[in-house]
């Protein structure tokens, strides 16, 4: 019997141990995919009515693509003052969120770009519009890079925006490509690299003390070691 084998056999008794980290990163690496996915879902039975499925229904939205930010993999955005430059107002946000409203949705994850047109007042009377118009819809709101961006406009420090944001109804933000905060992960694009990359990764750090949510975007390479 292989390593990972003996490990989901023991987490398929009655009062498994928690996983150790490198239990985890066995798993993750090694495991049968299958054979893992069966292991949850007699879990899942075992914690919970056989026939309770729990399951996260979110929004992405984009309220604007107008950015300064080049990213390698980005075919959405558009240089400020260009053709296609495109900036929702608060209702027509709103009307994507009640849509999520109307199929029992929680949460919204909403990203633009880096507009240099937008001061910090537009996102905070966005946030607070929403948190008032919908208050049972969380907000994932704005990438590192877009917190940075807005940091450099306004002339405020990182800490401060997420305070601000904080403040005016937002509960988190994506990472936008920088979740992992490994070293080792390198650039999708010129804002994934050098000291802006370590920027990001000090925002999610700050951010991280404000919330204890986390993400991880998958398809952007690393492994066990890395998600874990």
């Amino acid at each position: 019997m292989t390593r990972w084998q003996e490990i989901l056999e023991l987490q398929n008794s009655k009062n498994p141990p928690r996983l150790s980290e490198e239990e985890a990163v066995i798993l993750y690496d090694e495991a049968d995919f299958n054979a893992l996915r069966q292991v949850a879902l007699d879990r899942r039975r075992m914690i919970n009515a056989p026939d309770e499925v729990t399951y996260l229904i979110d929004r992405n939205i984009n309220y604007g693509n107008s950015c300064t930010i080049n990213c390698q993999f980005c075919s959405f955005y558009r240089p400020p003052g260009s053709k296609g430059v495109y900036l929702q107002s608060n209702e027509q946000i709103s009307a994507r969120v009640r849509e999520l409203e109307d199929i029992e949705g929680s949460r919204i994850l909403m990203q633009g770009g880096v507009d240099p047109e937008l001061q910090i007042e537009w996102y905070e009377e966005l946030l607070r519009y929403l948190h008032e118009t919908h208050p049972t819809i969380d907000l994932d709101c704005f990438s590192p890079i877009e917190i940075e961006g807005i940091a450099d406009v306004c002339g405020l420090s990182t800490l401060a925006v997420l305070e601000r944001l904080q403040s005016a109804g937002m509960h988190g933000l994506p990472g936008g490509g920088a979740e992992m905060l490994v070293d080792d992960l390198e650039a999708m694009g010129p804002v994934r690299i050098s000291e802006v990359e370590t920027a990001q990764k000090e925002i999610l750090s700050i951010a991280r003390r404000l919330s204890d949510a986390g993400e991880i975007m998958l398809g952007g390479g690393g492994g066990g070691d890395e998600f874990l």
